[in-house]
């Protein structure tokens, strides 16, 4: 079993503007094989803030997953668009989230969905956290 956990972080700046950052944890049967974060966000998604960097995470933990040959995944996230936009409980009203939900319906990818609650003490999901605010810091 695959289980992926995602987060995304989002730092206002004292100019204006936010550091966003994503984080990514991928276990397999209860051992972590592959850990990433980071900020890249694309600039037209920076108005998404933390979502953005969720978004993110996904998008990366899917294409790792489709680079290793993983055809079904669990996802553990605690931001319920995730899930609805993917699935089409939500519609995709503008072009970030129109992408994504077009990138994981056609990931080839067989996707669960479990919906965790933030900063709940779980462990995999405040790892998540803490790659997120540091790939937001650039860490």
């Amino acid at each position: 079993m695959i289980e992926v956990w995602v987060d995304g972080s989002c730092f206002p700046q004292g100019d204006g503007s936010l550091r966003l950052g994503w984080g990514v944890l991928v276990k397999k049967n209860g051992v972590e094989i592959h850990r990433d974060k980071g900020n890249d966000i694309p600039q037209a998604a920076m108005n998404h803030r933390n979502v953005a960097g969720e978004i993110l995470a996904i998008l990366k933990a899917i294409k790792w997953c489709q680079s290793q040959g993983i055809t079904e995944i669990t996802i553990y996230f605690d931001y319920q668009g995730l899930e609805s936009w993917a699935t089409g409980a939500w519609r995709t009203k503008l072009p970030f989230t129109q992408a994504y939900a077009q990138a994981v319906n056609e990931s080839g990818i067989t996707i669960h969905w479990v919906k965790v609650k933030a900063h709940s003490g779980n462990p995999e999901n405040d790892l998540v956290d803490q790659l997120a605010k540091e790939g937001a810091r650039g860490k």
